[in-house]
């Protein structure tokens, strides 16, 4: 009998150094939740597949999973969905009982014919829970069956980036620069996101453990006056189209980048690192606190009961989580903090996202003949918005050879009147570039807080350009 007990003993010991393929009920555990998502801050992804450590589930219909896995074991983790780019989640360790909650976007395949596993990422110079000081440098390296598409890094619990970003296209190694003075002593996150051109994504995190000499301040930071709150929302999900947007760049021979939405207030999305897209998303800005070493984010649901979502060295933050809704009033305050102690908390201000919308074109027709001469351009769209949101359309108007004669912003209309005469039997083209819903709530001395809603990809309608020829006089 002790000799089967040791026998069994010895296979249970090889299973759970197999690869992690089988999960044991009496290792200590702890437990990953999170949402995979379409992109960045985009609808939960139903039905997706999350395996680690021999285990696996599905996401429920808001893309929210909860799995169990061993703790003081590394391992890596895969999201798979048909018809969507998988996601290599590695170098995944929990501590006994720790709770890990993490987002994964997860995005359309860009390309058929790659394959289905992604990427590797490997970092040369630094290690896990490696003590860092001052300025490090490193080298990150991929590698994999298919091309690399983007690769970035940044410090987690900030949504902006805290090392160099988007360093390399289609290369397979390169160096990062971290600056660890920027952020507060103690335990972080660096964490890497590797897109092949399949659309697989392989995330990267590692602990480091920041120490530098650290400040003593004699008083705790002065509160915050005044806070910026505002919503994002888009018709589509932008994070996909970067190539359609590549096209009617070259096709119009516009200038600036095409990977590049300039938003509100001088904020830039870069269509070209996401998952930073989003089809819904909250912005929270504030004036820098002389000697703050960090801010603490709190948001609410029902202005009253505040959750804290993030810890930052950095006055602005994007609010991505997938449990914002259309029409759902967020509330967030700030509280600066130094070694010495907290300041009191900015006002509260709030934000309620704009529901979504397309704008499509009427008259006249795509592939008109006999247009007359001063023609009334009409358009419809699908959005559902109070009468105290406000709609923007920018119309503009082309000759064949793609040289604009005429531009106008409409403002709560579906059609104007062209304010000239154009020329008899000659072609043209017209297209909405731009439609934006925008609500003002709130714009005084504590805060200021609206809300946008961008048709489509921000790029105009949905079915435009549409080109006609006018008739004779």
């Amino acid at each position: 009998m002790k000799k089967l007990v040791a026998l069994l003993f010895i296979v249970t010991l090889a299973v759970a150094f197999a690869g992690c393929e089988q999960f044991i009920d009496f290792r200590p555990s702890g437990t990953i939740s999170g949402y995979v998502t379409d992109a960045r801050g985009g609808p939960g992804v139903e039905g997706a597949t999350v395996k680690g450590c021999g285990r696996q589930v599905q996401t429920d219909e808001d893309g929210f999973f909860e799995l169990e896995v061993w703790a003081d074991f590394p391992f890596e983790m895969m999201i798979l969905k048909e018809g969507r780019g998988n996601v290599r989640v590695q170098g995944v360790r929990l501590e006994e009982g720790e709770e890990l909650f993490i987002d994964m976007p997860s995005r359309d395949k860009f390309l058929e014919g790659y394959s289905a596993l992604p990427l590797t990422i490997a970092l040369d110079g630094l290690e896990r829970n490696q003590e860092v000081s001052g300025e490090i440098e490193f080298e990150v390296s991929v590698e994999g069956d298919n091309p690399l598409y983007s690769l970035y890094g940044f410090y987690n619990g900030s949504s902006t980036m805290g090392f160099d970003a988007d360093l390399w296209m289609e290369t397979d190694a390169g160096e990062f620069i971290f600056d660890s003075t920027l952020y507060p002593n103690g335990i972080a996150y660096l964490t890497f996101f590797a897109f092949d051109l399949a659309g697989n994504l392989t995330i990267h995190e590692i602990p480091v453990y920041i120490d530098n000499e650290e400040v003593v301040h004699e008083q705790e930071p002065m509160d915050i006056p005044f806070l910026i709150t505002y919503s994002m929302t888009w018709g589509m999900n932008p994070g996909i189209y970067l190539e359609q947007r590549e096209e009617r760049w070259e096709k119009l021979d516009l200038e600036g980048d095409p990977a590049i939405l300039e938003l509100a207030h001088g904020v830039e999305f870069d269509l070209e690192s996401a998952p930073a897209g989003a089809a819904l998303y909250n912005v929270i800005q504030w004036p820098e606190i002389p000697d703050a070493v960090g801010y603490e984010l709190h948001r609410s649901f029902d202005g009253s009961d505040f959750d804290k979502i993030a810890d930052l060295t950095v006055n602005v933050f994007f609010d991505t989580c997938p449990t914002l809704f259309v029409d759902q009033e967020t509330f967030y305050k700030v509280v600066a903090y130094n070694s010495y102690g907290k300041g009191g908390a900015s006002p509260v201000v709030s934000t309620t996202p704009l529901d979504a919308f397309n704008v499509y074109l009427g008259e006249p027709a795509d592939g008109a003949t006999g247009v007359e001469l001063q023609p009334t351009f009409t358009w419809t769209h699908d959005g559902d918005f109070d009468d105290e949101v406000d709609l923007y359309h920018d119309i503009h108007l082309f000759e064949a050879t793609w040289w604009k004669i005429w531009e106008d912003c409409v403002l709560n209309e579906e059609e104007i009147e062209l304010p000239f005469a154009l020329e008899p039997m000659v072609t043209y083209t017209w297209d909405i570039f731009n439609s934006e819903a925008y609500i003002e709530y709130q714009d005084d001395a504590e805060g200021l807080a609206f809300a946008s809603s961008f048709a489509g990809r921000r790029d105009g309608s949905m079915d435009g350009e549409f080109i006609f020829t006018t008739g004779s006089e």
